[in-house]
């Protein structure tokens, strides 16, 4: 028996619709990590400048694009400047004291207890 090609050619088709499905599905799910990380790496930053709640610049509109440099990546530089001024311009209260410490290669909070 041989095989028709029109039907080998709606098989290949179909094959080829699922793949692309899956390789789509995986490339959202990455980029929905990327943007976890990178909001958390955000956040970070914000603890290290005394920011007690650091999710509240989410609804003050801060926004990735304002703290990437051109490459993509997290220019904390930046990112501390635009989240410096979103605090200063929405009196969010800073509080050094609340920032963690590095010392060494271990991170320690200098809470006040």
């Amino acid at each position: 028996m041989t095989s028709n090609p029109v039907n080998r050619a709606y098989r290949d088709a179909y094959r080829y619709r699922n793949q692309l499905r899956e390789a789509e599905a995986e490339r959202d799910q990455l980029r929905d990590k990327l943007e976890q990380v990178t909001r958390s790496t955000i956040e970070d930053i914000a603890l290290g400048l005394g920011i007690s709640r650091p999710d509240t610049l989410w609804k003050l509109g801060l926004e990735v694009a304002q703290v990437q440099g051109v490459s993509g990546t997290i220019n904390h530089n930046r990112a501390r400047h635009v989240i410096l001024e979103l605090a200063k311009e929405n009196g969010l209260q800073i509080n050094p004291a609340q920032a963690p410490k590095m010392t060494g290669s271990k991170l320690e909070s200098v809470f006040e207890s």
